[in-house]
């Protein structure tokens, strides 16, 4: 009925010219059509919003973190009438809207939106099945190395390890997330690979004798195992006196056996008493290291071991080779000796003679020069070692030189005097010197005799915390303490204190790369022992280049009162993957070979590599101390050292110490603390 009224209102406007017969049929024509126009505009509806719950999420949250994908989505929409309404990436599920955009005043606006669903769902489905999600799932034995090696995404693909459980998902566009998933289906395999063949594998480490490791080392035992064997690995361990093996049992079975035949074939020359002189210089890692030298020059071969009796066996492949070895070492070492009577014997203990031995030192510095004194009943003999005959004669000669000139008014010595229970004088504190005087007994120290020190020189920053003594009315008690003994009679201290203070003959610093002295023990010892110990490093640096870690260099110490700094490059913290504890175990072994170099008595060492290398302190102390317990065990019959101090201002550092002490060092006495050695003036 409204059409039909519609119709007429319309027919009723319309006038019809008499002259032309179709004019009237025209123009009702026109009518009918903007009048059914109207109409349908008139019963337009807006179409309802589209649910998909079809869609995997993971394709949604891809598209939605791809700006690019993103955009492609919404303008194909556009061109449909269509928008989407995105969901909450916190609220991540498998629904998606889409809401019509069509409106009144669209051409078509009613056919639109009779198709618009079916079309906008069809292109939505289409859109989504162009992506792709694989997931691949990771057994727990590989998943660490290949979660290191998943490779990148992109704009088209995004990979995700799901570590809680172990998978991971590939999602993007088909080609893109294919390739991708196939390259990680081949890392996985590798991975498989060789985690099967490690399960095939096994692991052997026999110990073995120092110069076995040299003989299977010349006879390059090792690269004839592996180029015959493939799959098999074999490591010679100079540290730890070890042969390892790491591959297939039977192949570890078949290089044991030629292993065995090597050293089976082994000859040995073995010759004695040699004096503890010459013991000490050959133990030198320099001196070892040039009679290897000259034994390749001359294309002889030999490994030397030191035995009881002062005694050295020579080995090599036959007993020809070891006597041609030992004569040549024999003969690669020269010997001077210089008899001191016993009226100019007291020059050896003067201040002109320690400063005469450091100036040759220097002078021959590459003849590798040592000095010893031999004690005889009457008198002494300085025995004068070298790599070079000509050097030896010239310092024969220097210190003869220098013993002809010894007159008691050119050579003060220093008084060596015992402090007595009947002495009220107080010695000043310049005398506390280790090698020098003894500290007096507590008997001596009443209270009528004795001022005890003003707070100010019981800082920590300089000397022995306040706790680690005891003050009573009528006299001083000293604290009784724990000193650990080595097997070779060694004695080990640890002090709470500044190690910058202690009057011993070396302080081992730690220090960086470059040397800088910049932060930490390493600055303190540049401002309170001078600026000389910056320059040297820095000449140092210069002529020899930058240091790794475990390498350790010398220096003067200026004004501290030790005697020398030995800077060690200590290991950075990084969670123990970058071998931190072996070098920071070679940085201790290397401090002590250089210290027996000098002739040195004492040592004294910090907890390296705890401050800002971030080494965990108990871990620190431990390998610290093991290094001392390994080096002693090899080279504690020859050492100079006799004491050892470990030294840090953190009471739980120490702590940490004497813990690792106690299970290394099993022999200790309660004795007095028999030093005082942090010097006043510091």
């Amino acid at each position: 009925m409204h059409y039909e009224g519609f119709q007429q209102r319309c027919k009723s406007r319309c006038t019809k010219p008499s002259n032309n017969p179709d004019y009237g049929k025209e123009e009702e024509a026109k009518s009918d059509t903007a009048c059914e126009a109207q109409v349908a505009v008139g019963m337009f509806r807006i179409p309802e919003p589209i649910i998909i719950q079809s869609i995997d999420h993971r394709k949604i949250e891809f598209i939605m973190k791809s700006p690019a994908e993103k955009a492609s989505f919404e303008f194909l929409l556009l061109s449909y009438h269509a928008r989407v309404k995105w969901p909450e990436l916190t609220e991540m599920n498998c629904t998606l809207e889409i809401i019509s955009t069509l409106a009144k005043h669209f051409k078509n606006c009613t056919s639109l939106s009779k198709t618009w669903t079916t079309t906008v769902s069809k292109q939505t489905e289409t859109f989504f099945d162009m992506l792709c999600v694989n997931e691949l799932s990771i057994s727990q034995e590989i998943w660490d190395n290949v979660e290191k090696h998943l490779p990148s995404g992109n704009e088209h693909v995004i990979v995700r390890a799901i570590k809680k459980f172990r998978k991971v998902s590939i999602v993007g566009h088909k080609i893109e997330a294919n390739e991708i998933t196939m390259l990680i289906e081949d890392i996985i395999e590798n991975f498989k690979i060789v985690v099967n063949k490690r399960k095939c594998e096994g692991f052997e480490e026999i110990d073995v004798q120092e110069y076995q490791l040299y003989i299977l080392n010349y006879s390059q035992f090792a690269v004839d195992m592996q180029s015959q064997y493939n799959d098999l690995a074999v490591t010679l361990d100079f540290k730890k006196f070890k042969v390892i093996f790491t591959g297939t049992t039977e192949k570890i079975v078949e290089a044991k056996v030629k292993m065995f035949e090597i050293l089976g074939k082994i000859k040995c020359d073995l010759r004695g008493e040699f004096c503890d002189q010459f013991i000490q210089y050959l133990s030198i890692q320099e001196v070892d290291e040039f009679v290897r030298t000259q034994f390749y020059k001359k294309g002889a071969f030999g490994a030397w071991e030191f035995q009881k009796g002062n005694a050295i066996g020579m080995y090599s492949f036959s007993g020809h080779e070891a006597g041609v070895a030992f004569d040549m070492l024999l003969t690669s070492i020269v010997n001077e000796q210089l008899y001191i009577s016993n009226s100019k014997c007291v020059a050896l203990d003067s201040e002109q003679w320690l400063n005469e031995q450091k100036t040759i030192r220097r002078i021959h510095q590459k003849a590798l020069i040592e000095i010893y004194i031999v004690n005889g009943l009457s008198d002494r003999n300085v025995s004068i070692y070298s790599i070079s005959a000509r050097a030896a004669r010239s310092v024969h000669g220097e210190i003869k030189k220098f013993f002809s000139q010894y007159t008691p008014l050119n050579f003060p010595i220093n008084p060596t005097k015992t402090w007595k229970e009947d002495e009220n004088i107080k010695p000043t504190e310049n005398t506390w010197k280790i090698e020098k005087y003894l500290q007096p007994t507590a008997n001596t120290w009443t209270a009528d005799r004795y001022i005890k020190p003003t707070a100010k020189r019981w800082k920590e920053g300089g000397y022995i915390k306040p706790t680690t003594r005891t003050w009573k009315k009528d006299k001083y008690i000293k604290p009784i303490a724990k000193t650990w003994l080595t097997r070779t009679g060694q004695s080990i201290y640890t002090l709470v204190g500044d190690i910058t203070c202690l009057d011993v003959d070396v302080i081992v610093n730690s220090v960086n790369k470059n040397h800088q002295l910049k932060q930490g023990l390493a600055r303190l010892m540049v401002d309170k022992g001078g600026d000389i110990i910056r320059r040297e490093c820095n000449d140092y640096i210069r002529r020899n280049g930058t240091l790794e870690e475990g390498d350790v260099m010398w220096t003067s110490a200026g004004d501290l009162p030790c005697k020398w700094i030995l800077h060690a490059v200590s290991p950075v913290w990084k969670n123990g993957r970058s071998n931190e504890f072996g070098n920071l175990y070679d940085c201790i072994w290397q401090s002590f070979g250089k210290a027996y170099r000098r002739e040195c008595s004492s040592i004294a060492i910090p907890a390296l590599s705890t401050g800002i290398s971030g080494f965990p302190a108990n871990r620190s102390t431990d390998t610290i101390v093991k290094a001392i317990h390994d080096y002693m065990k090899k080279n504690g019959h020859y050492t100079s050292i006799q004491q050892v101090y470990l030294c840090d201002i953190n009471t739980d550092t120490i702590d940490h110490f004497e813990s690792a002490l106690d299970l290394y060092f099993p022999y200790t006495l309660l004795t007095d603390y028999q030093h005082d050695l942090f010097h006043s003036d510091i």
